[in-house]
């Protein structure tokens, strides 16, 4: 989790797992179950999974989220509408870093496949052209990403300075 200078590190109080239960998460972040219902209706951002007998499931994701509107909400003591601007800023900013990594990794790809040995010719033109059109399309959505990410922090930098006053 990447998130602003008005967060606070809850990583290491979460448990290592993937999934957890309304109960867990409840407990863990000490919210009441019929907040997390509001919660879930307002922020968009929290996506239960369903199990097969109905129940909500939350992945590590979910629980860090909630304990940073919990923050937002009770520490900073800022109000529902201005935490969803936060919360989805927060997510675009989740969503950005996703993108880098797999920009990243694509990079890795091209570099490795270049590295390695040259048995077929064709084969390493194939890969390299397959490359570049995975990374053409990658670089333009994350430029797109990163013009509305830089928007958006003008605009949290403004609510900020408006909080403030």
């Amino acid at each position: 989790m990447n998130l602003d200078s008005t967060s606070v590190s809850v990583n290491s109080s979460i448990p290592q797992k993937s999934i957890f239960s309304l109960e867990e998460l409840c407990e863990l972040t000490e919210v009441r179950p019929y907040v997390m219902r509001f919660w879930e209706a307002e922020f968009p951002e929290i996506t239960p999974l369903q199990s097969s007998t109905g129940k909500k499931l939350y992945e590590y994701k979910d629980v860090e989220l909630v304990m940073y509107i919990k923050k937002v909400l009770f520490e900073d003591k800022l109000t529902i509408e201005r935490a969803k601007l936060l919360v989805k800023n927060y997510a675009e900013n989740e969503l950005l870093g996703l993108l880098e990594q797999k920009f990243e990794n694509e990079c890795d790809d091209v570099i490795e496949s270049v590295e390695m040995p040259r048995a077929s010719s064709s084969l390493f033109k194939n890969t390299i052209e397959n490359k570049k059109e995975e990374f053409s399309f990658d670089h333009e959505l994350m430029d797109d990403l990163k013009g509305k990410l830089n928007i958006l922090q003008g605009k949290i930098v403004h609510l900020r300075t408006k909080i403030i006053q």
